[in-house]
């Protein structure tokens, strides 16, 4: 497996609460398994992982504890057609990750032909968001669906880390939820959040403003991630050179972090404001690949 540092924070911080308890969790992007068995041994006995994956080879990893449907990311009918399914089998999940092709037009299909099917409480968590250039291809569209579902008091928060989206469904029960702690400062515009960040590391400054309206609006979504594309720069660096171009079982990827990501771990978005978590001090953002066994792509 290979996935960034602080995307494996953001899950132990939302996830952990269905460990040792049944959760159904499906992942877009199979590759070599490795995913699959850290969700099982994080997560334990009861849970049951969907892969899902354009790769035949990848069919190999189907097992009682694990469904591999092989499919393509980027076609609506395949995704119907699961969902169809797990519906057929009684069966829902609790839990989307995105971890396929990271194409902004399948990543926005993925979270719009998920979400309706996600359980009340669950997530959807779109990961490797490597760009600014996404702000348009991406969160623009997906700004739209999350006004719609807000509409329908569907969405119950979103959390914006480096690289990541985290999308909550309305209807948790207790324990799924995350609270950022109390605020350092509370402040009503852009121009007076940036220097409330550097004047409290390792805090939480709020930004409420009741003329702007929900912040979960589509208007106001398009505004928020404009101004936090810089937490998606992109200039990475791998140790040995090269290694992130090769399969090699020893290869380190970090990031050499924009301002952005120096002070900001992630923005926590409610209807009546966000709260930005300030890092302490500048975060390593990096992956470790781990495992022994590869499976080329398809």
């Amino acid at each position: 497996m290979w996935k960034w540092n602080n995307a494996l924070d953001s899950y132990q911080r939302h996830f952990a609460a269905w460990a040792n308890k049944p959760v159904s969790l499906a992942e877009v992007g199979v590759q070599s398994g490795g995913s699959i068995l850290m969700w099982k041994a994080i997560l334990g006995a009861q849970c049951h992982v969907f892969g899902l994956d354009i790769n035949p080879a990848c069919a190999k990893f189907n097992d009682p504890t694990a469904t591999i449907t092989i499919m393509d990311q980027g076609d609506s009918n395949a995704w119907n057609n699961f969902y169809a399914g797990l519906t057929a089998n009684g069966a829902a999940l609790d839990i989307l990750v995105d971890d396929g092709s990271h194409q902004a037009h399948h990543m926005s299909l993925t979270l719009h032909t998920s979400f309706p099917n996600i359980k009340p409480g669950g997530y959807v968590a779109v990961e490797d968001i490597h760009g600014r250039h996404y702000v348009q291809s991406f969160f623009d569209p997906v700004s739209q669906s999350i006004g719609q579902w807000h509409a329908q008091n569907l969405i119950a928060s979103l959390h914006l880390y480096p690289f990541q989206l985290v999308v909550h469904k309305a209807g948790a029960a207790a324990g799924h939820s995350y609270t950022p702690g109390a605020a350092a400062a509370t402040v009503a515009d852009f121009p007076q959040l940036w220097p409330a960040l550097t004047a409290n590391p390792g805090g939480f400054v709020n930004l409420a403003n009741a003329a702007w309206g929900s912040f979960l609006s589509e208007p106001v979504l398009k505004g928020i991630f404009a101004q936090f594309a810089p937490l998606h720069d992109y200039q990475m660096t791998s140790n040995p050179a090269g290694c992130h171009q090769t399969a090699s079982n020893i290869c380190t990827v970090a990031i050499t972090n924009s301002q952005s990501q120096n002070q900001i771990i992630g923005v926590h978005i409610f209807a009546t404001h966000l709260a930005v978590e300030v890092a302490a001090a500048p975060p390593l953002i990096a992956a470790t690949r781990r495992g022994t066994e590869f499976i080329a792509y398809g």
